[in-house]
């Protein structure tokens, strides 16, 4: 009779503590979870300044244009090597 009491006893402390700690790490999830939410929000929500920067622009474009000379290579494609089918 005092190891099915012992037993039982020992059943009921694992389960709640089973079940604390499975709240204790959904709580935590959760938390992170709205709290990444929030921030993300207040980004979307945050004023931005809408003004154009030209003169970065202007440098962009200086640094894509090509010489007048410049030609682009092109890119040399191998010949298919054909395996021979035996029979």
């Amino acid at each position: 009779m005092n190891k099915i009491k012992l037993s039982k006893y020992l059943l009921l402390v694992v389960s709640l503590t089973l079940t604390a700690t499975l709240v204790v790490v959904i709580q935590n999830s959760y938390n992170k979870l709205i709290s990444a939410q929030n921030i993300v929000d207040r980004q979307l929500t945050a004023p931005f300044d809408p003004t154009i920067k030209t003169e970065v622009l202007d440098r962009i474009d200086s640094l894509l244009e090509a010489p007048s000379d410049f030609v682009a290579p092109i890119p040399a494609i191998p010949t298919p090597i054909l395996t021979p089918i035996i029979p």
